[in-house]
């Protein structure tokens, strides 16, 4: 709710303008999951990031990268790279005739830290991706003012 919050106060970095923030609730089987709490995974993550570089290299083309979206933006929430590694490991998937990825689990550990000396941060979250629309058993929307 605090993102949606954000994105309607700082129209400049939605991508369309948010009018009345709210959030949508579902009840997710995430099904073959991109879990990058899973050395596995992130091996696999890590595999496509050299590649795409090698393939950009050899184009002499620069590589996206992750960049703020204003002023003070130390977390970088426009993720063009991690946008553009993530497409390039389904695009390995598809060309190896591996089944798809039907969703991706990531933390991201983002803000300050919650007190000195700390490794957990004010904006800390787990976000998840979901790719094939059957993982949404189904959704909602949860009654917000109890938690503001």
């Amino acid at each position: 709710m605090k993102w949606a919050k954000f994105l309607s106060e700082n129209p400049s970095i939605a991508r369309q303008p948010v009018s009345e923030p709210f959030v949508v609730g579902a009840v997710i089987q995430p099904g073959r999951c991109l879990d990058l709490s899973q050395d596995v995974n992130r091996d696999i993550v890590r595999e496509a990031f050299l590649a795409l570089k090698q393939a950009y290299d050899v184009a002499d083309i620069a590589m996206p990268r992750n960049e703020p979206s204003g002023v003070g933006d130390n977390d970088l929430v426009k993720r063009f790279l991690d946008c553009a590694v993530f497409e390039f490991v389904h695009q390995m998937r598809e060309s190896r005739k591996m089944e798809p990825f039907d969703s991706i689990r990531a933390a991201f550990p983002e803000g300050e830290p919650l007190f000195e000396g700390a490794k957990v941060s004010e904006k800390a979250h787990v976000q998840i991706c979901v790719r094939n629309p059957k993982c949404i058993l189904g959704y909602f929307r949860p009654i917000w003012d109890r938690y503001d």
